[in-house]
């Protein structure tokens, strides 16, 4: 069994998946929220 993470878009198994997260946050979270609010703004402007 696997799954995809959110975040970076990598698909792991189920295990995997538990450790690659602690790992991925780190590295990833910030700069998703700083992407997706610039996407929204650029939204938001264009309308």
């Amino acid at each position: 069994m696997s799954g995809k993470c959110n975040l970076c878009e990598e698909t792991y198994t189920k295990s995997g998946m538990t450790r690659h997260v602690k790992s991925c946050i780190k590295k990833n979270y910030l700069q998703k929220i700083k992407t997706e609010d610039i996407e929204k703004f650029i939204s938001i402007a264009k309308n």
